[in-house]
């Protein structure tokens, strides 16, 4: 019988799906145990249970402030989401290191991420380029030394980006993709808001920059509020 290349890719991509895992994250869990696909064997850590997953996964976090030192990183494609919401989850670096670096094509959704810094750029998030996607996320107080003090590169979806700072360009994002987003009160040297990038249906403002662009520099905005 012939088997037709269509059936093929159908029948590949269903065993994925169905061997696709979920890996649990519950900062209170007293009882870890890889590869944490139980909330009773859960990390109680993110980049433990990120280590675990393979593509397609999931990597699914419960409320709590989860305190780093040294910076969550993704290199696979596979979705890392909060429970219940930014409000509930929250990853705090306390001033000391980026919050995240994303060197694939993924996806952070619902998390809030503050108090990022970084000595280059991308305080909060930096992505190796704009694959990855931040969506429903808060990015608040981060700091970059040089350019986009919440995020740098990646795009963002149903995102509050607010009070980041970049001592070169972009306070709140830089080369960043913005959809359906409120980018407002971040600072910067230039492009307080958004530096370079895209923005469209989003609310800019608030922002500041101590040479040029206080919301706005060098980025195409279409169908938002400034």
């Amino acid at each position: 019988m012939k088997i037709s290349g269509c059936f093929v890719i159908c029948m590949l991509l269903c065993c994925i799906a169905v061997c696709a895992d979920t890996h649990y994250v519950d900062i209170n869990n007293s009882t870890p145990a890889q590869p944490y696909t139980t909330w009773e064997t859960a990390a109680n850590n993110i980049q433990s249970a990120i280590d675990e997953a393979i593509a397609g996964d999931t990597v699914l976090v419960s409320n709590g402030v989860y305190s780093i030192t040294s910076r969550i990183t993704v290199s696979k494609n596979i979705e890392i989401r909060s429970v219940n919401g930014a409000k509930f989850t929250i990853v705090d670096s306390g001033g000391s290191a980026q919050c995240f670096y994303l060197g694939s094509i993924c996806q952070l959704i619902g998390l809030t991420i503050t108090n990022g810094y970084s000595t280059s750029s991308g305080g909060g998030i930096r992505c190796a380029n704009n694959d990855a996607i931040i969506s429903a996320c808060i990015l608040t107080g981060n700091h970059a030394v040089n350019d986009g003090g919440g995020m740098y590169k990646g795009e963002v979806y149903n995102c509050v980006i607010s009070g980041n700072r970049a001592d070169r360009h972009g306070g709140g994002i830089y080369q960043t993709e913005a959809h359906n987003s409120a980018v407002s009160g971040n600072t910067a040297h230039r492009g307080g808001g958004i530096y370079e990038g895209f923005a469209n249906n989003c609310t800019i403002s608030g922002n500041w920059a101590n040479f040029a662009g206080g919301g706005v520099r060098s980025a195409i905005v279409k169908n938002s509020i400034m």
